[in-house]
């Protein structure tokens, strides 16, 4: 697939994941996942979509996908305490909030 598809495709997902299409977004970050795997914005959208759509532990191994390749950052721990909230592990989401509001800085 050429780059200007899959930079169509990623923009489509993002369009449907702004604009409260969240399972539909994780459709097409699925699709992009499959065909460029590791990419980092990629699985940070796709686990986004899952969590908006409420799906908290499909959501926690994208994140540990995106972590076991060194991709990350202060969003992606806001992330992963959304899908622990989820996934009804609260203690594990208060964790998670504080090591994004470290990673993030001061306000």
């Amino acid at each position: 697939m050429e780059r200007s598809h899959t930079d169509l495709l990623s923009v489509l997902a993002y369009f449907y994941l702004r604009h409260d299409r969240p399972a539909k977004a994780a459709v097409l970050y699925r699709v992009l996942d499959i065909l460029a795997p590791g990419d980092g914005a990629t699985m940070t959208g796709l686990a986004a979509a899952l969590v908006w759509s409420g799906r908290g532990d499909e959501a926690m191994a994208v994140l540990d996908r995106l972590d076991a390749c060194g991709g990350g950052g202060a969003s992606v721990h806001l992330l992963r305490s959304q899908a622990m909230e989820l996934a009804g592990r609260a203690d594990a989401a208060a964790a998670a909030l504080d090591r994004y509001l470290t990673a993030r800085g001061p306000a």
